[in-house]
């Protein structure tokens, strides 16, 4: 595995010899952002780590989203309005106006710790093979709070565990190294499930990791992306781990169009698995919301059926919660 690496000045040196350079890159793209987009936009600005460019991208939003970027008077806000295309590959162009030395993402719907940004810059400054770091993550809605993540911390746990399908690293607590798009062209999947050949592509050149502090707030409700495109997400997933196989046993590339292929000629048996892992994944999300606003009877039904539609990921994903759960009380 090739590593990246950046050497150079500390933090502070950097912030003392640039002013005009930003040291971090914030990248985020919204549609429809409604109620939530400003509490997502207020946590960047209330950063304890100010030396910054933020990136917006309105991906053609029918609400009130662009009319309030454009009243937002920040001068590092930089804000793109572009016709509804989604997230993946549209959005690659604009990852490459970043100009910062990291870049860090996150969802118009949920909100940074105020820590988050200086916390992940300090970590990439002191582990120059890290090519890309997350974080533990907390889920709240507006009526309740969920249990805070136990993601594994270290390279070979992150990637052994998405090479077998688990959710090890969450795409929106990211941020990595601005290099990482000399040797990969952005998101390689397009819709939902592009998160996880990006990250997957991102370990092919350096490794993973997480912070072990929570730095991220994931929300959860009613209109949230957590439950859609699953079905989408299960091809993005296989076709991930698939293009991550190849590349390191051959050093080639997986075109998405000749995986496609292969997926949409999958028997009935292997579609009906793809449907019910799908199922599952909703079912499972909406049970955790239902836990968090105390509706313990749908809880509890829809984690039942999660279980009975996908045994192994929703016991796993259950037993990892309660591990968490003990270890914290």
């Amino acid at each position: 595995m090739e590593e990246l690496q950046d050497t150079g000045a500390s933090v502070q040196a950097a912030k003392k010899d640039d002013q005009s350079q930003p040291f971090v890159s914030v990248f985020m793209s919204v549609y429809n952002g409604g109620d939530y987009l400003a509490d997502a936009v207020e946590s960047v600005l209330n950063q304890t780590y100010q030396n910054y460019e933020f990136i917006i991208v309105n991906d053609g939003s029918k609400d009130g989203t662009a009319d309030y970027l454009d009243a937002l008077k920040d001068e590092r806000i930089k804000v793109i309005h572009q016709e509804n295309q989604g997230l993946g590959k549209p959005l690659n162009k604009w990852m490459r106006t970043c100009e910062g030395k990291y870049v860090m993402r996150l969802d118009a719907d949920d909100i940074c710790h105020e820590t988050r940004m200086q916390k992940q810059v300090e970590f990439l400054e002191a582990n120059p093979e890290v090519i890309l770091v997350g974080s533990q993550i907390q889920m709240f809605s507006e009526k309740g709070k969920g249990s805070v993540s136990s993601l594994f911390t270290d390279h070979e746990s992150i990637l052994g565990g998405m090479l077998n399908g688990w959710h090890t690293q969450s795409h929106p607590t990211i941020m990595w190294r601005r290099t990482l798009l000399n040797h990969i062209p952005g998101y390689a999947f397009s819709g939902a499930g592009e998160d996880w050949s990006f990250l997957l592509d991102a370990a092919r050149f350096g490794k993973l990791a997480n912070h072990p502090d929570v730095l991220y707030y994931y929300r959860l409700h009613g209109a949230s992306n957590a439950w859609k495109g699953a079905k989408r997400v299960q091809a993005g997933l296989t076709y991930a781990i698939r293009r991550y196989e190849l590349f390191i046993k051959t050093g080639e590339e997986y075109p998405l169009d000749d995986f496609m292929k292969e997926w949409n000629q999958r028997s009935l048996i292997k579609v009906l698995n793809t449907e019910l892992q799908a199922m599952s994944a909703v079912l499972y999300r909406k049970a955790m919301l239902d836990n968090m606003e105390g509706r313990k009877v749908p809880y509890f039904a829809r984690l039942g059926m999660a279980a009975l539609l996908d045994p192994a990921k929703t016991v796993g994903a259950i037993r990892k919660k309660l591990k968490v759960k003990v270890r914290s009380s």
